[in-house]
């Protein structure tokens, strides 16, 4: 998530949106072939876990008004 966000996290973060957004989609496609490679879906986790709030918000971003707001630390249960 560092080297993602270089900060904390996705809300400290000062790296332009589009070049998160780029990452971020990189790392899930990455995470989401070696998961299909592997036959083993919980190899998806990763990309979630890394760069979860980042997705989110692209998903927000590209479906606005058709989109679940949610709280970070709710995220987090589920990963």
């Amino acid at each position: 998530m560092q080297m993602l966000y270089e900060a904390e996290d996705f809300a400290s973060s000062t790296r332009k949106i589009e070049d998160i957004y780029n990452d971020a989609l990189a790392i899930y496609h990455v995470s989401y072939d070696n998961a299909i490679k592997c036959g083993d879906v919980r190899k998806c986790g990763f990309a979630w876990k890394v760069a979860g709030e980042a997705l989110c918000s692209f998903h927000e971003s590209k479906t606005p008004g058709r989109s679940i707001s949610f709280k970070t630390n709710v995220l987090s249960k589920f990963i």
